[in-house]
C-alpha cells in the first residue's frame, strides 16, 4: 500500500497522463509495457524487476541508474524525455531502495545486470531500438549491454560515467574497506573490478554518444582525463557541466534531457530514408 501511494503521488506531480499500475506479476503472466503509461513488476524468470514507462515514440529511452540508486533518481529527467519519446526506467536487482526482487547470488557483475535488462525489455514487450541513458556505474552496465546486444542499441547518453572501480561512492579513504567494496561488499553486491574488466573487453557499436562530465575543478583527481579518454574511445561529444558535481541528472537535469534529445534526433535523422527517385517516365523537378 505504501508503494502504491508513493507511485500515485509521483505520477500525479511528475508524469504525464494516467498511470497503469500492474503489480504482483506472476511467472507466465507478466504485464507488458508496449504502450501507454506503465508502472509494475515484470517477471524475468522466477523473480521480478520493477519497470516504469511513459510517453511514446522511438527510439525508446532506457535509464540505467548509478550503484544503489532506484528509478526515482530520474524523476527530473524521465518526465521531460517522455514528452518526445518512450521513456523507461527500472530498478536493478538488489537495489535496497527499489522495488525489484533481490537475487540469491553472492556477487554479481555488470554482465548479469545487462542480461537482466535484456530479459526485462523482452518480457515486457518494450520496443527497441534503445537509447541507454546511464549514470556512474550504470554506464558500465550500459556499455556491456551495448557490446552484447549491439543490434538493440541506437545511442548512448553517459552521465559522469567512469570505470566502476573509480566510482566516487567507493570509500577511497578506507584502505581496509576498499578491497571488499570493489569485490562485492556494496549496495548491490556488484564486483566492480570484474565489471570493469567486462567494459575493457566490450566493443560498443558505432552509435551516437553524448557524455556529460562534472566540473573538473571539483572532480576527483584524474577524472577529466578519464572522461576525455572515454569520449575518444566512443567517438562521443563531451559536455563539461560547470558548477555541477557527480549527480548531474539531479543538479542540471535539463542538460541531460538536451543530450537525450540530441542523440534521438541523430538516430531519427539517420533512419530517415533519402528522397526516392521519381517514378519511371516522370521527369525530375
Amino acid at each position: 500500500m505504501h508503494r502504491l501511494v508513493v507511485l500515485l503521488a509521483l505520477a500525479g506531480s511528475l508524469l504525464p497522463s494516467r498511470v497503469a499500475l500492474a503489480h504482483d506479476a506472476t511467472p507466465g503472466a507478466s504485464p507488458v509495457a508496449v504502450s501507454g503509461d506503465f508502472v509494475g513488476n515484470v517477471d524475468i524468470g522466477g523473480r521480478t524487476l520493477n519497470l516504469e514507462c511513459f510517453g511514446a515514440g522511438g527510439p525508446t529511452v532506457v535509464f540505467e541508474a548509478g550503484l544503489g540508486d532506484n528509478v526515482f533518481v530520474w524523476s527530473r529527467v524521465q518526465p521531460e524525455v517522455a514528452i518526445f519519446a518512450r521513456a523507461c526506467a527500472y530498478d536493478r536487482a538488489n537495489v535496497t531502495t527499489g522495488f525489484s526482487d533481490p537475487t540469491t547470488d553472492a556477487v554479481r557483475t555488470a554482465a548479469d545486470a545487462a542480461a537482466d535488462l535484456h530479459t526485462l525489455l523482452g518480457a515486457a514487450g518494450v520496443p527497441g531500438p534503445y537509447v541507454l541513458v546511464a549514470h556512474a556505474f550504470g554506464g558500465t552496465v550500459a556499455r556491456v549491454y551495448a557490446s552484447r546486444y549491439p543490434a538493440e542499441v541506437a545511442g548512448l547518453v553517459l552521465v559522469d560515467v567512469t570505470p566502476p572501480e573509480l566510482d566516487p561512492t567507493v570509500p577511497l579513504d578506507d584502505p581496509e574497506a576498499y578491497p571488499r567494496f570493489v569485490r562485492g561488499e556494496n549496495a548491490e553486491r556488484m564486483d566492480l573490478l570484474a565489471s570493469g574488466q567486462q567494459v575493457a573487453e566490450a566493443t560498443v557499436p558505432p552509435v551516437p554518444v553524448v557524455a556529460l562530465m562534472q566540473d573538473p575543478t571539483i572532480a576527483p583527481p584524474g577524472w577529466q582525463a578519464m572522461q576525455e579518454e572515454q569520449a575518444r574511445q566512443l567517438n562521443a561529444r563531451l559536455v563539461v557541466v560547470e558548477g555541477a558535481g557527480h549527480r548531474i541528472h539531479e543538479l542540471r537535469p535539463e542538460l541531460v534531457v538536451d543530450a537525450v534529445r540530441q542523440v534521438i534526433d541523430a538516430v531519427r535523422d539517420a533512419a530517415t530514408p533519402a528522397s526516392a527517385p521519381p517514378p519511371t517516365g516522370t521527369p525530375a523537378a
